[in-house]
């Protein structure tokens, strides 16, 4: 697996704020990673902030790193047998832009 240092992604924690015009997810250092999908309110919103996409699409950096840790542990452990990290590895290797 990749070392734990490197990220081809911007780090979390990302949060949804509202402008006063459109929603847009924002990392912890001000970068925006996207917007609602409005135009800043010219369109319909395309993701709805309160939504599970939402949601999910902000929590992504933390699941990778969950996930990350998980299958470090489980070859620390032997517990790879047991455990197959195989596909999250392979999952983790796109991410980073290695799949």
């Amino acid at each position: 697996m990749q070392d734990k240092g490197k990220t081809s992604y911007t780090p979390g924690p990302w949060k949804w704020k509202n402008d006063g015009i459109c929603f847009a997810l924002y990392a912890g250092d001000g970068t925006e990673i996207c917007d609602d999908g409005s135009a800043c309110g010219e369109y319909a919103q395309v993701i709805d902030p309160d939504g599970h996409n939402a949601r999910l699409i902000s929590k992504a950096p933390e699941l990778v790193e969950m996930v990350r840790k998980m299958c470090d542990q489980a070859d620390t452990y032997a517990v790879a047998r047991e455990v197959d990290c195989h596909d999250a590895i392979a999952l983790l290797a796109q991410i980073d832009g290695e799949g």
